[in-house]
């Protein structure tokens, strides 16, 4: 039902959009044509006709008597009836006086305007064409003529050798559709301007139910992992692969659009929650083993010592057991509390430190631990030239756990009689400093190196009681709250490395 609504609901928004901006644009386009067609058609037709107008006045000239009042031939009438009849116009013969000699259609309306004289239908001197030249009238006839039609007027004056008026010939012709020249033209192109709006309602159709469905399956995903369903995913027709590791989000392939990238990433997104989930329920279970196992032996011990089991002259060992044990409890449930503290955004408490007596005091406190296992722990130190100091502006607290941290997983990691190796330096990234890490340790394969600093992951995950997991979170987590970053590499050593930048104190910057 969720699924039907949503797609009908964007579906039917992107199709109505769509169809009103594309008949937008064809109304517009069609009328802007219409329009201009019209203009185009009359001003042809307006040419057309003055020729016409032309023509007929040249043989009416050399019929006309010598003062240009009578027509000495009939030839003259029989040409300008033909001329109306081929233009389907009325056509009017005027003479030197502005009297109508031969008209082919003469509407009462101009009759009774005009009047008479000499028995023949006069021109008012306004409507007469002085110009001298082939002149087009507009609507000035408009009132004159029959119907509310509109007429299109032109006319044509005789030419004299006296100068001055002498007559002229006048063309009435009424502008319909149908007159117009390439009215054809014009009903074939409405006809495939029709035709090209359905082809775009028909590709407006498929275009929008194209745009919908990725978004349609995206909003079905998501609420299937609202409800719970990590194991949802966004499947699309020709996306072969809809999961994209880190490293290829970050890497995007240049052939993927916005819509496809966006499925890819929801995607990946999705598996990591899934991943985490599957990680965090892993991580409870480990808790709950490492938990469990020390709580069991303290209530054995306990209760072995309280009901005379234990004898009391062996109670102090049993007891030390047991601290052993309350010890070891502390330090996992220290680390779930640290992973907590690193993921608030509470402020820091930013000052400015050398990083290299850090450095040092943490090795110094670790010191029994190295002696333990017979490592060979040796460091490289960067700073000024003066003092020695490497400056850093960062909150000391939450620094020291991170060297704390890197610097027991090497000695954790690194078999008896192997080396450590820790340096500071400045970082590629102008303005910051590097601190290093590195063990002649297994290292880590180059399958887990992208997950490592992922909450709860462990690289051996057999070996639920020697970690937590969160060690290398909370490192990346206290870094992105400065800024800074950590990444992992390859040691020389034949181990582990890893290597985190810091910003450097600006009022000591090497």
């Amino acid at each position: 039902m969720a699924k039907s609504r949503v797609q009908k609901t964007i579906f039917k928004r992107s199709f109505i959009q769509l169809s009103l901006a594309i008949l937008l644009i064809f109304s517009v386009l069609g009328f802007s044509y219409l329009i201009i067609f019209k203009e185009l058609s009359e001003a042809q037709m307006e040419t057309q006709l003055l020729r016409t107008c032309e023509a007929v006045a040249g043989e009416y000239e050399k019929a006309l008597s010598y003062d240009y009042t009578e027509l000495s031939s009939a030839e003259p009438l029989r040409f300008a009836a033909f001329a109306a009849r081929s233009t389907n116009s009325l056509l009017w013969l005027i003479n030197a006086r502005g009297e109508v000699v031969y008209a082919s259609g003469f509407p009462r309306a101009a009759e009774e305007a005009f009047g008479r004289d000499n028995n023949l239908p006069k021109l008012p001197s306004e409507l007469l064409n002085q110009s001298g030249e082939g002149l087009s009238h507009g609507k000035q006839f408009n009132s004159y003529l029959s119907g509310n039609a509109r007429w299109l007027s032109v006319s044509w004056p005789l030419e004299s050798d006296l100068g001055g008026y002498v007559g002229e010939v006048l063309i009435h012709k009424e502008v319909t559709p149908e007159e117009l020249p390439g009215n054809y033209l014009l009903q074939s192109l409405l006809i495939s301007v029709g035709i090209a709006v359905a082809v775009a309602f028909l590709a407006i159709t498929l275009l929008a139910r194209n745009l919908t469905m990725p978004i349609s399956a995206l909003a079905q995903t998501a609420e299937a992992v609202y409800h719970g369903d990590l194991s949802a995913r966004v499947e699309l027709k020709g996306l072969e692969q809809s999961f994209l590791t880190k490293r290829e989000l970050e890497a995007k392939d240049p052939r993927d659009d916005d819509l496809t990238l966006l499925v890819k990433t929801m995607n990946s997104l999705i598996a990591s929650l899934e991943e985490e989930e599957l990680d965090r329920q892993s991580f409870l279970a480990s808790i709950s083993h490492d938990l469990r196992t020390p709580l069991t032996t303290i209530k054995g011990f306990v209760e072995g010592i309280l009901d005379g089991t234990i004898p009391l002259d062996k109670s102090a060992y049993y007891l030390a057991l047991v601290k052993q044990e309350t010890v070891r409890m502390q330090k996992l449930v220290q680390s779930i509390f640290d992973a907590s503290l690193s993921e608030r955004r509470e402020m820091l408490d930013l000052t400015d430190f050398d990083l290299n007596d850090l450095l040092v005091r943490n090795i110094e406190v670790l010191e029994t631990e190295i002696k333990a296992k017979n490592l060979k722990l040796s460091y490289e130190l960067f700073g000024s030239k003066s003092d020695g100091r490497l400056e850093v502006t960062a909150d000391p607290q939450l620094i020291h756990r991170v060297i704390a941290n890197l610097l027991l997983n090497a000695i954790h990691f690194t078999p008896e009689h192997g080396e450590i190796l820790v340096s500071t330096g400045l970082a590629e990234r102008s303005g910051y400093v590097e601190l290093r890490v590195e063990d002649s340790g297994p290292g880590i394969a180059e399958a887990d190196q992208d997950l490592i600093f992922d909450r709860f992951y462990k690289v051996d995950k057999s070996r639920s009681s020697q970690g937590s997991g969160l060690g290398l979170f909370i490192a990346r987590s206290i870094l992105a709250r400065h800024g800074g970053s950590i990444r992992y590499f390859d040691s020389e050593l034949g181990g582990a490395g890893f290597c985190f930048e810091l910003e450097q104190a600006k009022s000591h910057k090497i």
